[in-house]
């Protein structure tokens, strides 16, 4: 929590740097280069993190984790490149979204390191990774726009302070829990890999389709309305990370006990924690809303520029947005707890199908207010969607109960439902 808590901090202290010393057509720049680098390295990313934390019998050695993921890291540098060049970018422009990819590809790296870090459940050791990095490359990157005066000023010092972390405390962590230099050499076995990659693909495509959905309004607002419009979309937008580091740590929490509460049949108390988490979304959400209300004109004021506290309507709706991406993002925890996975795919791809209808019909009319109402359509399709999936899994685990019941006991009834009538 710290950890997370920590960077996103630092995340966000990046783009308020750039919005208070910057035009807004800089900051917008910089949201169009990580819209476009983040989806394709979420996919080629396959979330290997999560397949190595839960390989607990290490089925694969690190090295073919860290062979896989040499080789899809390349691999999103060039997809990025190509798309870049392939959009019509050219000039800084150009070079701020290369720039990006790179330390997107620095941070892939470490997350096969933090992968072993979490299956040796050395959860310290993520944490300080995390402080240590985000509170350097926010430095490097401000001192990189004082020096420069260039917006690849400071994507060159997020990119330093990421690759120092990485050589100097990442790296000699894991030579510390391997024990073994050879372990550090990557695994080319084809055989192996293509295996380890179909394993992870799912988790990827899903992984994807939820950071395509979340920048579908940041291509629409660049395509239609500009660079300009963009940057003061996406520092409005990060007010939604605010609660959002809450959430996503929260979810990661009870994760494990909904799982239990599911696989042990006590629907009751799956139930009941489930709903707490998305009451809690909901109330963080309408804090926000009421602090956007009442706050909303002086901090963007006193944070920003004057130009970025014109949009405080904006803003209200971005909270309204993100109350239910809060909501969604407990639900989608919900979906995960009961293991089906493959129910994930339609549902993110419903909910992608979603933003970008209405993008389309609403970004060019709207603006900025369009693509946030479309941002929020699509979270509330998410939701729906895996509150379905939730309710299904628990209407056929209760079918399985019955079915598997005795129907013939001296009390002539089943123990089973009879222990899980309560409520549910």
């Amino acid at each position: 929590m710290s950890g997370n808590v920590v960077y996103a901090g630092c995340q966000w202290g990046i783009l308020a740097v750039l919005a208070k010393l910057c035009p807004p057509e800089t900051v917008g720049v910089f949201a169009l280069a990580l819209a476009l680098a983040t989806p394709v390295m979420m996919l080629l990313d396959l979330q290997l993190r999560s397949v190595q934390a839960t390989d607990s019998k290490e089925e694969y050695r690190f090295g073919e984790y860290l062979g896989l993921r040499l080789i899809t890291t390349a691999v999103g540098f060039v997809v990025i490149a190509v798309l870049a060049f392939g959009s019509g970018h050219h000039g800084s422009t150009l070079l701020v979204i290369l720039g990006v990819a790179v330390f997107k590809c620095i941070e892939a790296f470490s997350e096969g390191l933090r992968g072993l870090f979490q299956q040796r459940e050395r959860m310290d050791l993520i944490a300080k990774s995390l402080i240590i990095k985000g509170m350097l490359a926010l430095t490097l990157a401000t001192a990189g726009l004082l020096l420069t005066h260039a917006l690849m000023g400071t994507v060159i010092g997020m990119c330093l302070g990421y690759f120092l972390v990485l050589i100097f405390y990442e790296m000699p962590c894991c030579s510390m829990l391997l024990k073994d230099d050879r372990a550090y050499w990557p695994i080319w076995s084809s055989g192996r890999l293509w295996q380890l990659a179909w394993v992870a693909l799912p988790l990827g495509i899903v992984q994807m389709l939820f950071s395509l959905s979340s920048n579908l309004p940041r291509y629409f607002i660049e395509r239609y309305r500009g660079p300009g419009e963009l940057g003061i979309f996406a520092v409005l937008a990060a007010f939604i990370l605010v609660g959002g580091t809450v959430v996503n740590a929260m979810g990661l929490s009870a994760l494990p006990r909904l799982a239990r509460y599911f696989a042990d049949g006590d629907y009751r108390g799956f139930r009941q924690l489930l709903t707490r988490m998305v009451g809690f979304g909901v109330i963080l959400g309408l804090a926000g809303i009421a602090g956007a209300a009442i706050f909303g004109h002086t901090v963007l004021l006193w944070i920003y520029q004057p130009i970025y506290a014109e949009h405080t309507q904006t803003l209200l709706l971005i909270m309204l947005c993100a109350t239910i991406t809060y909501v969604a993002g407990f639900l989608s925890g919900g979906m995960m707890a009961v293991r089906l996975f493959r129910a994930q795919l339609p549902v993110l791809t419903a909910s992608t199908l979603a933003t970008l209808a209405a993008c389309q019909w609403l970004v060019p009319a709207m603006g900025m207010n369009g693509a946030v109402v479309a941002m929020s359509l699509g979270m509330a399709t998410l939701a729906i969607g895996s509150l379905l999936v939730v309710l299904l899994a628990i209407h056929n685990s209760l079918g399985l109960h019955y079915h598997s019941c005795p129907t013939s006991t001296e009390s002539g009834t089943c123990r089973g439902m009879e222990e899980r009538s309560d409520g549910t």
